[in-house]
């Protein structure tokens, strides 16, 4: 009888918690529009600051989906995200495609960009809703990458749109960059002493991205159950090493040829204002002067007058450029090429190095990351959470497993609306020419293990650990070569493997060494596991 009446209550609950759903999803597509002006989702993004006062003329999303703004001369920019927190579904890797509720963060696009799904501009009035709409079901596993420059200011809008298969839950999100040296704390997202976005709200978290490195970000309030159920993603900054010729070049040669027009105009304004000073005076001296004339050069005096003004301002924000920079590159490492004779213009490395021996071709980003399916069901299925027995079965590189790891598509899944959600955007299948050297750049934001990973029959070169370069006092590099890396929750590694010599079409294996770990659930061979593949050269054009 107990047994029959726990199944009974149980039907009840799953009942009720799905006539909630309905109602809530029905409601939210046929509530009023909510204009801007009402909301409480009010997007911030400057064109220009005080550390980057340049109109950037290309203004648009990057590669990643980031809204670049203005700039300065050394290169770094104004960025602009909008994040949206909530719910969503997601597909395993097992033979049965398992869907697992997730709770996550999605990236959409700001509002000059917004679109509908007919191709048209959503109006400002709109965008709260549309907002909304698009938060509604679409969270990512892991999270949407964020990368930056380093001296970028960065304003990541984050927006609580609520999770519609839990309307009993009414959570506040943030978030926190993880190992980030966080200057306000009212930007940091740890509760305790931080803002929490509470569900129909925005939140513009400032950051200015003062060091490279490999970082990762995620939920912080109820940080256990938010994490375990996907509230967390990759996050790392390009050093400024990496725009060490553009630097040199605005200092030595764009910014002083820049000056010197200005101030070929502003010789060229002058000589006017003065010709038009000496018209005026002759008009002045004659033996009858015409007082209609005279007006009229004075008039064309005071107007020369205000160009020669106006030009020297210019003439002066341009010096003032120029000290600017110079000031910048005396205080900040990365402004000067590396000195190794191999630099090339556009080469990339992950730090600061000096000695160009960061330098790499390709990036990865890998994050380490498992669920539990039982506790993801009983948060779907409106059951207490058994955090003290939790135990993760689904283990995933990138919020997937093992063999959907080497596949380069989005992984979509199909929400209870009926919609396929981009769910798991971003592959773990490593790909490289031969003689290219691949940066993996490896977090784990796991909440309850500690992995230890590797690859088969390739050295793996640490240059970093937590976003610090390995470095000692003196200056001498402390890297390391290991096949295998052990990293716990909230760590990362900055790890380099150079595939010269290695033949087209061989295959290597980056994966767990925890072997029980190489699954799906219950089904052996998948698991935390991906392919470094290595690829015919492209033609040069």
């Amino acid at each position: 009888m107990y047994i029959k009446t726990n199944k009974i209550r149980g039907e009840i609950t799953r009942l009720i918690s799905r006539c909630l759903f309905i109602a809530s999803a029905l409601a939210a597509f046929s509530m009023p529009v909510a204009h801007a002006q009402d909301s409480g989702i009010y997007v911030q993004c400057p064109e220009t600051t005080v550390h980057h006062p340049l109109q950037n003329a290309a203004a648009g999303p990057d590669d990643n989906g980031i809204s670049v703004r203005g700039s300065s001369a050394d290169g770094s920019a104004i960025k602009c995200d909008h994040i949206t927190a909530g719910d969503g579904m997601s597909t395993m890797a097992d033979n049965a495609a398992t869907r697992q509720y997730i709770f996550g963060f999605a990236r959409i696009s700001l509002p000059d960009a917004a679109v509908d799904a007919a191709g048209v501009a959503v109006a400002a009035e709109d965008y709260p809703s549309w907002t909304m709409d698009q938060g509604t079901l679409a969270a990512n596993t892991p999270a949407p990458t964020i990368v930056l420059d380093e001296d970028d200011e960065y304003y990541l809008n984050l927006t609580n749109t609520g999770m519609i298969m839990r309307p009993d839950l009414f959570d506040p999100h943030s978030i926190h960059w993880h190992g980030f040296p966080q200057a306000a704390s009212v930007f940091d997202g740890v509760p305790d002493s931080s803002i929490s976005v509470n569900m129909g709200a925005t939140l513009a978290y400032y950051y200015k991205a003062k060091d490279a490195g490999t970082y990762m970000y995620h939920c912080h309030v109820e940080a256990t159950e938010h994490m375990q159920m996907g509230m967390l993603g990759n996050l790392f900054v390009h050093p400024r090493q990496n725009r060490c010729d553009a630097i040199q070049e605005q200092n030595d040669t764009i910014l002083p040829a820049e000056l010197v027009t200005l101030n070929d105009q502003h010789t060229a304004l002058d000589a006017e204002f003065t010709q038009l000073n000496t018209d005026l005076l002759a008009l002045q001296n004659e033996a009858v002067p015409d007082q209609e004339a005279i007006d009229a050069k004075q008039a064309e005096v005071d107007a020369k007058q205000a160009e020669v003004d106006d030009k020297q301002i210019e003439v002066d924000a341009k010096q003032a450029e120029i000290e600017a920079l110079a000031a910048y590159i005396a205080v900040n490492p990365g402004t000067s090429c590396p000195d190794d004779g191999e630099h090339a213009v556009g080469d990339k490395y992950a730090y600061n190095d000096g000695d160009g021996s960061t330098r790499y071709d390709v990036e990865v980003p890998i994050q380490l990351g498992s669920f539990d399916p039982e506790f993801h069901n009983a948060s779907f299925n409106t059951q207490p959470l058994p955090f003290a027995d939790m135990r993760d079965r689904f283990f995933l590189l990138n919020g997937r497993g093992y063999p959907d790891t080497s596949v380069e598509t989005i992984a979509a899944t199909v929400d209870p609306l009926g919609r396929a959600q981009d769910s798991q955007p971003v592959s773990s299948l490593i790909q490289a020419t031969s003689g290219q050297k691949i940066l993996l750049r490896i977090s784990n934001l796991n909440v309850t293990d500690v992995y230890t990973v590797g690859v088969n029959g390739l050295p793996m070169e640490v240059v970093a650990l937590d976003s610090r370069l390995l470095r000692d006092d003196d200056g001498n590099n402390m890297y390391y070569k290991t096949n295998s890396l052990t990293i716990g929750g909230g760590q990362s590694v900055d790890a380099i493997i150079d595939t010269t010599g290695l033949a087209v079409d061989s295959k290597f294996l980056f994966y767990i060494k925890n072997l029980d770990k190489l699954a799906n659930d219950a089904e052996n061979m998948g698991g935390m596991m991906t392919e470094i593949q290595i690829t015919p050269a492209v033609p040069a054009i």
